[in-house]
């Protein structure tokens, strides 16, 4: 389960503060610097609505609202503005989890950001910073944020995608993935698949309310 297999839609990840119809959103534009560097092809879409607290330092916060097998669940994401290590606490079916998102902290933080702006291309200078060819990355802080806060809500996506295929499997599905789907240089949707499965698995996270025959040794 790559994340890109299925379309962005709003209905799986929705923000508390989602902007009425009309309204300003952050919808990806194309600015002149970084447009002429990236092959022109239909964006992806960014969730609208996404947006962090005027601070660059601390911790943000960030509500969310996500669609797990039909039902609404909250979540709370949480970024360490200085590591951004991320936390994002929800409770599904009666069981809380923390997925914990290390990955993209320190020496991870450049990979990451090339891969999100590849997935993503072409995306507002203003609000995701630009890649460029020979220097990288540029962007301050802020931009870097809301890279992070984008891809946490990519791998609530791809949980609600596995979930939907896999059912009562999801945590067996995760292991496999984890075993099977390596890449030395993953796409970003192979990186969000993979930190999910990550995830998955460290939570321990199942569907709630499986039953199994009883199994003994005798």
């Amino acid at each position: 389960c790559d994340a890109s297999q299925q379309p962005v839609t709003h209905n799986i990840i929705r923000t508390h503060n989602q902007k009425k119809s009309g309204e300003s959103n952050m919808s990806a534009s194309a600015s002149s610097s970084s447009s002429s560097q990236v092959t022109k092809r239909k964006a992806r879409a960014i969730s609208k609505g996404l947006s962090l607290p005027p601070t660059d330092t601390g911790t943000s916060l960030v509500d969310l609202t996500a669609e797990l097998q039909g039902q609404d669940v909250n979540a709370q994401v949480q970024v360490d503005a200085n590591t951004r290590v991320t936390l994002i606490d929800f409770t599904f079916m009666s069981t809380p989890y923390t997925f914990r998102i290390t990955k993209w902290s320190g020496r991870g933080l450049r990979n990451f950001l090339e891969l999100f702006h590849e997935h993503y291309a072409p995306l507002d200078e203003s609000r995701f910073g630009r890649v460029d060819e020979n220097d990288g990355f540029q962007g301050n802080s802020r931009v870097k944020l809301n890279c992070v806060l984008q891809a946490s809500v990519d791998i609530m996506k791809c949980l609600a995608i596995i979930i939907t295929k896999h059912q009562r499997s999801v945590l067996d599905y995760a292991v496999w993935y984890r075993e099977n789907c390596k890449h030395e240089d993953p796409t970003y949707s192979q990186y969000i698949t993979m930190l999910t499965c990550h995830c998955i698995v460290h939570q321990n996270f199942m569907m709630g309310g499986a039953t199994w025959e009883v199994v003994e040794f005798q």
